[in-house]
């Protein structure tokens, strides 16, 4: 299992679109992310949102939880604006809250394994340490990620202080 790097985040704003699902939708055949993902690209949503914090860095972002991880969630996914940017039209902004971080990152791989992978192990790692507190979650997409097939993400996962 990775072990995580613990770190301290201040508030962080997002543009992007975004979904409302459940982990158990995800697994059945009605899954929403991967929609979401093609829609991100094909619509090249980032071109899009103006004055983005970090060119070339894309997130997906875990918020609005219900129940943990085992209730409904809104998935985002966008790129960091800053607090006085507009929201273009059909996108939506989101706010993470100050936090501190448990940080895991994968092995570099296909985006389309590891990822999953990953969150297996972090479900994994919250039972055995009931840290989360599902104020908002992202995953970290960067210049790592330019060969899906040769991928490395990292997963930030807001703890209980």
């Amino acid at each position: 299992m990775t072990t995580p790097r613990i770190i301290s985040k201040g508030e962080i704003r997002f543009v992007g679109i975004s979904a409302r699902t459940s982990n158990p939708r995800e697994a059945s055949g009605e899954a929403l992310i991967p929609g979401l993902w093609r829609r991100f690209y094909e619509e090249r949503v980032a071109d899009r949102i103006p004055h983005s914090l970090n060119p070339g860095v894309t997130y997906g972002i875990y918020t609005d939880y219900e129940n943990g991880a085992s209730g409904m969630y809104t998935l985002m996914i966008g790129c960091e604006a800053g607090s006085n940017e507009p929201v273009p039209e059909g996108m939506a902004a989101c706010t993470v809250p100050a936090s501190k971080y448990a940080v895991f990152t994968t092995e570099r791989g296909e985006i389309s394994k590891i990822v999953p992978r990953l969150w297996q192990e972090i479900w994994e790692w919250d039972r055995s340490h009931s840290r989360r507190s599902f104020t908002g979650d992202f995953e970290y997409y960067d210049a790592r990620c330019q060969d899906p097939a040769n991928a490395q993400v990292e997963i930030y996962i807001a703890l209980n202080e």
